[in-house]
């Protein structure tokens, strides 16, 4: 299951903003070679918008779903879900033994390829997972293929238990002003960057873990003074780079400018000190010899491949590598957030998982709502601990090993509003202008100047300056 949300996770980072009618959305949405199909929206249009999406009906029925009879609600889901409905339906059939629950379940690709025409059609799933991109939830709601939830977030108590996930969730309009306005989904569990430590190898250079960015670097320079490698990384798949710099990042700038700047509020920029400051900590690092030798060959998984068999003290990597770290270096697997910077406070790239919405067209909306509670209850949290998923929602009970350990990371850097997103979701092109950007500044081709105004070119020409 970890490995499932890995692969959902790095295919989000290449999610494009794609805002596209459904018509044009029917060849690949959310692909690599997708392209803009219209261009942002007025704050006219924004409104009318707004004013015609289909809501949540007045007075909200949240139990006695008996009254309906025998009924089937249709499920879309991502194929990583499986573990997760296993343990969820039958749950779920006990308090409604008269809903049939029908799941339809594809490979990450294919569901992303298909959903928007699927929420389209006249046989719509009542609910599916969307994902916080331009190219899906956006073009979802773009589209008034789902409801708002703020009426359900109220009566479920949404609303409080993951008041630090819903803003990702967010759209004024389905094409612009992603991270405000009303609430159209929400998911369970928390996909977040970390730092990843072989306690063994502290053990040996006589230090503990990191609680500072001045004592990360003294284990650095210790370790690259023993022989070892202080950093596992991979750059090959373009992927290792963008956890790197998402961590360091936001070690040097608040989460709130780094989101800012992601979801194009005006005056937003990186072309300032602290971002240059985080790119020339990269450089710092690259020179002093502290990254594996030869990383640009190596690709993520291969990388966590090394790290767990004993080349690295520390691998930037997401929590959903945790069973596989665990499951290579036993009781040394170590997991934390990364300490806290010049910023102030803790800081990662990170996002909760795909989200739940609730079709425009069920006829059965609060049917739907209720099904999407119990994925969200607190009494679930036991069961999605149990298939390696971590809460996204405070409260969780683990008991021992490298999920408590990431579990406490992340209440941590949930309860720190410290989650900046992912910097790629900013345009349609920052995927490739960041992860070339990255490619070059590893590689001494980039000042750190020259990087952070590459990449606010690139956001100038969707955002404007």
């Amino acid at each position: 299951m970890i490995q499932a949300g890995h692969f959902t996770v790095a295919r989000r980072l290449a999610a494009l903003m794609v805002v596209a009618v459904v018509g044009a959305a029917c060849s690949t949405p959310g692909s690599g070679n997708a392209t803009p199909t219209s261009a942002p929206a007025t704050a006219a249009a924004t409104a009318s918008t707004v004013a015609s999406m289909p809501a949540a009906s007045p007075t909200i029925q949240t139990s006695g779903f008996d009254s309906l009879g025998p009924v089937t609600l249709n499920v879309w889901a991502d194929s990583g879900e499986k573990d997760t409905f296993a343990k969820l339906i039958p749950l779920f059939n006990q308090k409604y033994p008269n809903v049939t629950v029908n799941v339809t379940f594809k490979d990450f690709n294919d569901y992303q390829a298909t959903i928007l025409n699927a929420m389209s059609s006249d046989n719509a799933p009542d609910v599916a997972q969307g994902n916080q991109s331009y190219a899906d939830d956006g073009s979802l709601v773009a589209n008034n293929l789902i409801i708002p939830l703020d009426a359900y977030a109220k009566v479920y108590g949404w609303d409080t238990r993951f008041a630090s996930t819903l803003s990702q969730f967010q759209w004024v309009s389905g094409n612009k002003m992603f991270g405000s306005g009303p609430l159209w989904g929400l998911a369970p569990d928390d996909q977040s960057v970390g730092l990843f430590y072989d306690q063994a190898k502290l053990t040996k250079l006589g230090v503990s873990k990191p609680a500072s960015l001045d004592d990360f670097e003294s284990i650095l320079a210790k370790a690259k003074a023993a022989g070892e490698v202080g950093i596992q990384l991979g750059a090959a798949d373009k992927q290792g780079p963008l956890r790197v710099w998402g961590l360091v990042q936001a070690a040097f700038v608040p989460t709130q400018q780094i989101r800012d700047w992601i979801t194009g509020k005006a005056g937003s920029t990186i072309d300032n000190d602290a971002n240059i400051a985080a790119a020339q900590k990269l450089v710092d690092w690259v020179k002093a010899g502290y990254f594996a030798n030869g990383f640009n060959g190596v690709s993520e998984d291969d990388s966590v491949s090394k790290f767990v068999n004993g080349q690295g003290v520390f691998l930037f990597d997401g929590n959903w590598y945790v069973s596989t770290v665990e499951k290579g270096l036993g009781t040394n697997a170590g997991y934390m957030n990364f300490p806290v910077g010049p910023s102030g406070s803790f800081g990662a790239s990170g996002s909760s998982g795909l989200g739940w919405h609730i079709s425009s067209k069920s006829k059965h909306p609060d049917l739907a709502a209720a099904f999407i509670a119990e994925i969200l209850s607190q009494e679930f949290m036991p069961d999605l601990v149990s298939v390696g998923r971590i809460p996204a929602q405070p409260g969780a009970q683990i008991s021992g090993g490298l999920l408590a350990q990431a579990a406490k990371a992340s209440e941590d850097l949930l309860a720190a509003n410290g989650e900046t997103w992912y910097p790629d979701w900013a345009t349609a092109t920052m995927y490739d202008t960041l992860t070339a950007a990255l490619q070059e500044l590893l590689g001494g081709k980039l000042t750190p100047k020259d990087f952070v105004t590459k990449l606010q070119t690139d956001w100038n020409g969707t955002w404007g300056k």
